[in-house]
């Protein structure tokens, strides 16, 4: 394969990265991790760190990782913003079945856990 081929197999290559990527870090530090006052900033230096941690990324790798960031930073965003409405109707419509399946008086605490998680807010009954 080569020329026009290898490009869009690239391209697509990247493109499935760079969704992995999005995704393990949406659901690591907005789905799953507690609320916090952390700036965007702050989240993805702490996403990074940890990175660097969990896989003991030398400065060399870490220096590398920070550029293929940088480099790609618009694209992932731009296609964040395409998806972002039909992520949070799914998320939504995960909140609903949810709450479907609790007691009354557990909607409340449900929807303050949800806010609590960074995923709020929780759906209306």
């Amino acid at each position: 394969m080569s020329g026009p081929g290898l490009r869009a197999a690239a391209a697509l290559l990247f493109v499935f990265a760079a969704g992995v990527f999005a995704g393990i870090f949406l659901d690591r530090h907005h789905l799953m991790a507690p609320a916090t006052d952390a700036t965007p900033a702050q989240e993805h230096a702490r996403a990074l760190a940890d990175l660097r941690e969990s896989l003991e990324l030398d400065e060399h790798q870490m220096d590398r990782i920070h550029a293929i960031l940088a480099d790609n930073q618009q694209i992932v965003q731009q296609m964040w913003e395409q998806l972002r409405p039909e992520v949070q109707t799914a998320m939504r419509h995960v909140h609903e079945e949810i709450a479907e399946q609790l007691r009354p008086e557990q909607i409340d605490r449900f929807h303050d856990w949800l806010n609590r998680h960074g995923t709020g807010p929780g759906p209306t009954h």
